[in-house]
């Protein structure tokens, strides 16, 4: 009875300890925004359009865009890094979400323009860096602050 006893509490032991493993391997990789910036093409006079972005406490890009006008076409370029340790598998690029408004067309791309596949790795220690282009449409109103999100997500 007392072996039984032993073994019983060796195993649930084993168990605790292979399923932390499994959790804490779980969490080892993660992908992090790590810098934003941001320009127009203001310069064709006007001078009146803004752009600025951020990394908020989610890891979201937020954009924000005031005083645009139909044509203005605002730029935010961002790094991605894969955090994990050197064993850990890859992250791949799951879906872009993006929150934007009707009156705004966004992409997002590599730097040279050519599109992001979905299921794209980015290997531990990688970096990816891309582009937010923002070209404001017909029907955006005067005065107006207009504020989305663009989302990468990630998994294994």
């Amino acid at each position: 009875m007392k072996k039984a006893v032993v073994l019983v509490f060796i195993v649930l032991i084993a168990a605790n300890v292979f399923a932390s493993m499994s959790m804490s391997y779980a969490t080892n990789t993660f992908t992090v925004l790590v810098g934003c910036d941001s320009w127009d093409n203001d310069d064709d006079g006007k001078d009146i359009g803004d752009v600025s972005a951020i990394i908020d406490l989610d890891g979201d890009l937020v954009i924000s865009l005031s005083g645009v006008y139909p044509g203005y076409v605002a730029y935010v370029n961002f790094t991605i890094k894969n955090f994990g340790y050197p064993d850990d598998p890859a992250m791949y690029l799951r879906n872009i979400d993006i929150t934007n408004p009707p009156v705004l067309s966004v992409t997002v791309t590599y730097l040279n323009g050519d599109p992001i596949p979905v299921d794209t790795p980015l290997e531990s220690g990688e970096t990816l860096e891309g582009l937010v282009t923002v070209s404001v449409l017909d029907g955006v109103e005067e005065l107006q602050t207009y504020n989305f999100d663009v989302t990468l997500v990630f998994s294994h």
